[in-house]
């Protein structure tokens, strides 16, 4: 449950559960590139890269493009098209997928119905250690148990937030479309 709202918590969120609070899909608001309903192709990745301030380029390869399942088939799905090595790579293969260097990863949690048609999703580029989760050292656990069903019942209770070490640092891609 944590991840969920890590990824997609959202303040004024009409789910009470994500409206804990602002996940980094909401707190990535900088530096945005509109990808104005375009299936996931390298004219995005280009410009999410020529985006981010070039300060944050210099370890450019501990870098990722964090995405939705969908986007990503989509992307590998474009790539296999070329009828090269490479294409039949990401046909056959289970090959990470990368653009200039930057790997990108598919998400099971990011969003695929956002946008007017509910098929859009997001594009995250940041440094994974840009993403810092606190977690409060209080961590109450209890227990309980139904003997006549031979279960064991526990419920671990913690405070976290999640915050941008640096804002700036992360590039987010709106409008993505996903599907058929």
């Amino acid at each position: 449950d944590i991840d969920e709202v890590i990824v997609r918590g959202d303040t004024m969120s009409p789910d009470p559960f994500l409206a804990k609070l602002d996940g980094i899909l909401k707190q990535s608001s900088s530096n945005v590139v509109d990808a104005q309903t375009q299936f996931t192709n390298k004219s995005i990745f280009r410009d999410m890269l020529k985006s981010m301030p070039a300060a944050f380029l210099r370890n450019k390869r501990e870098m990722r493009f964090f995405t939705s399942v969908d986007s990503e088939i989509d992307y590998r799905d474009s790539l296999a098209e070329r009828a090269t090595v490479v294409g039949d790579k990401f046909l056959e293969q289970d090959e990470p997928v990368a653009y200039s260097g930057v790997p990108i990863m598919d998400v099971p949690l990011f969003p695929e119905n956002l946008g007017a048609g509910n098929n859009a999703t997001n594009i995250l580029l940041t440094d994974p250690k840009n993403v810092n989760i606190g977690i409060w050292r209080n961590i109450r656990v209890e227990t309980d148990k139904l003997v006549s069903e031979g279960v064991l019942i526990i419920v671990a209770t913690l405070r976290f937030d999640v915050k941008f070490a640096e804002e700036t640092a992360a590039v987010k891609a709106i409008n993505v479309k996903v599907g058929a």
